[in-house]
């Protein structure tokens, strides 16, 4: 594809901005709400990486949210092979923790009975048969902000279609997510 060059006061025709949007950005893919379910079907071929942003997050009662990643048949992977690392932020407090060799990845994020809890997850190479990452930053509500930023990686030879949440204890009351693929090209 040739590359246009454009002169001060020339105007961008439509032709121009198409082609400039269809390659560049985020695109968005589904949205829904969260009620505890598996968000299924929204790793595909079409895409490498993924930003899914949730909001509007509480749990029944305050815990931490875990997730596992789901496969093409909708099972939940049980593999002995995530590790995840994270540095928590409470009030003049930090923590950093780590933890691996588990079934389930952490967003190391707690969430409230309120519905204050909001993350933003990027999702590199779910569809790749090795190494899928995952990069968390959010906030959640208990007796205080909680702010987290962490990383999580599964390093096994499966391909992902979707994510499943469970909290520490009881379940997701409420909250909305909106899934968006980064262009290749």
């Amino acid at each position: 594809m040739a590359i246009k060059t454009f002169t001060t006061g020339e105007v961008l025709t439509a032709a121009d901005t198409n082609t400039y949007l269809a390659n560049s950005g985020l695109v968005y893919i589904t949205s829904g709400t969260l009620s505890g379910t598996a968000i299924d079907g929204i790793f595909t071929t079409t895409y490498d990486n993924y930003r899914i942003v949730f909001t509007n997050i509480s749990t029944s009662t305050g815990a931490l949210i875990n997730f596992n990643f789901r496969t093409t048949a909708n099972a939940t992977e049980t593999g002995n092979n995530y590790y995840s690392a994270f540095r928590r932020y409470d009030q003049n407090t930090n923590y950093d923790f780590s933890q691996g060799a588990n079934t389930y990845g952490s967003c190391g994020i707690n969430i409230s009975t309120a519905a204050y809890g909001a993350f933003a997850m990027e999702v590199q190479q779910p569809r790749a048969t090795q190494l899928t990452t995952v990069s968390i930053v959010g906030n959640g509500v208990i007796s205080q902000i909680s702010t987290v930023q962490g990383s999580v990686f599964y390093n096994a030879t499966t391909a992902f279609a979707g994510l499943i949440f469970s909290p520490s204890a009881g379940s997701i009351s409420t909250g909305s997510y909106t899934v968006y693929g980064y262009r290749k090209a």
